[in-house]
């Protein structure tokens, strides 16, 4: 951060936890992107970039965001609107993203 937000002020107290909110969202999707561009796994010679889910309580941990779940069902419904599934498991403490149009991943938990 080169300066201060100019909302960082006195008179915007009140609205300190929804900044926070704000900006946790952001973080948590540019680590799930950067999740993503990042993954190699290769199956039977064929890349599937979204075959490792995304760490959700590391993010959780790391952060300690407000409202998560909220944070989580609007980062499920954008990925949605981008064509791929995201998947919620290990007891919400991982995401897998992949294509509408393509396989499950294998990792993916049976329910």
């Amino acid at each position: 951060m080169r300066e201060f937000p100019v909302k960082f002020n006195p008179g915007n107290l009140s609205q300190f936890q929804q900044f926070k909110y704000e900006r946790d969202i952001c973080y948590l999707r540019e680590a799930i992107y950067e999740h993503y561009l990042n993954e190699k796994t290769e199956v039977k010679g064929e890349y599937y970039p979204y075959e490792t889910p995304f760490d959700l309580q590391k993010f959780i941990l790391a952060r300690n965001p407000p409202r998560i779940d909220e944070m989580v069902k609007t980062i499920c419904t954008e990925l949605e609107k981008f064509g791929w599934i995201a998947t919620i498991g290990h007891a919400n403490s991982a995401m897998w993203v992949y294509p509408k149009s393509g396989r499950v991943p294998k990792s993916l938990p049976e329910w």
